[in-house]
């Protein structure tokens, strides 16, 4: 069997077989080589770097640069990527060597790293950090995997990011007229094939509903530690608006985190929970139960 190493633009042969030492800039590394596979080093040796990404690179530069409407740029950057991923596959061909880790070009955090690479983006310094422009490239790249692997029918039509709005949105809110039922409206199944605007805000929804996010676990949480945490969040996302740092609040904000406000909101209109609290403040006995009412 012999092993085959690709450097960055030699390919050699060693007595005993050649280690692959790629560049950091290789994102994909070859597996040992059968006698019966059929070798196309101008395949593996380009896969990546074949690509074409003076225009996505333009696109990240620019959307690095500007203070203002940072998210008009979330179009462009999901089409691009799309594109970049076809063209890898499409380098990718029936003669290349069978590639260990043929699909890592296609998960979300090499994408990123090949998105910073680029433009040289460097998180190393914290200080240098720019949060909207990375809030953005995460939602790019989770837009451009998903128009790839036809998620949500997402597509870039009229420079606008764009789903069928039954995939987009599967429930919608109607008003309840139930009077069984407590709540002033109530989900029911979206069956609408329309293409409806995507949002960044709305990326996040069908990507967390379709690849699910991961919890670390820990204790559960209780009412007393959700109100606080809450109440930070409300504080920040507040302060952000009066400040009229719009990119920053518009990168925490959802059209689902906005109902639920308005509706806690609404909730809290009255004095029901504080008279609940008084009540139990006064009426607490000596084993720790609260006398019930007359």
């Amino acid at each position: 069997m012999i092993n085959l190493k690709i450097n960055k633009c030699l390919l050699v042969n060693l007595n005993k077989g050649v280690n692959m030492k790629a560049q950091k800039k290789e994102v994909i590394t070859t597996s040992e080589i059968k006698k019966d596979d059929v070798v196309n080093a101008e395949n593996v040796k380009f896969a990546v770097d074949k690509l074409d990404t003076k225009k996505l690179t333009t696109i990240l530069q620019s959307a690095l640069n500007v203070s203002e409407n940072l998210y008009k740029w979330l179009p462009k950057l999901a089409y691009e990527v799309a594109q970049k991923i076809k063209e890898y596959n499409a380098n990718l061909d029936e003669n290349s060597i069978k590639l260990k880790d043929q699909k890592r070009f296609d998960t979300f955090k090499s994408l990123r790293q090949f998105c910073y690479g680029l433009i040289a983006y460097d998180r190393s310094d914290k200080n240098k950090i720019n949060k909207a422009f990375e809030h953005l490239v995460e939602r790019g790249i989770k837009s451009g995997l998903m128009i790839v692997n036809n998620v949500a029918g997402l597509q870039v039509k009229d420079d606008e990011l764009q789903g069928v709005y039954k995939e987009v949105k599967p429930t919608i809110p109607q008003k309840n007229f139930n009077k069984k039922i407590k709540k002033k409206y109530i989900d029911v199944k979206n069956t609408s094939n329309e293409l409806v605007p995507v949002s960044s805000s709305l990326v996040d929804e069908i990507w967390n509903r379709k690849y699910g996010t991961s919890g670390s676990g820990g204790t559960k949480p209780t009412l007393k530690s959700s109100a606080s945490k809450f109440y930070e969040d409300i504080q920040e996302a507040y302060n952000l608006a009066e400040d009229e740092s719009y990119d920053k609040f518009y990168s925490k904000m959802s059209n689902e985190t906005l109902e639920i406000i308005l509706d806690i909101k609404a909730l809290l209109s009255d004095d029901v929970i504080r008279d609940a609290w008084a009540y139990c403040e006064k009426n607490l006995q000596a084993n720790g139960s609260i006398k019930k009412a007359s």
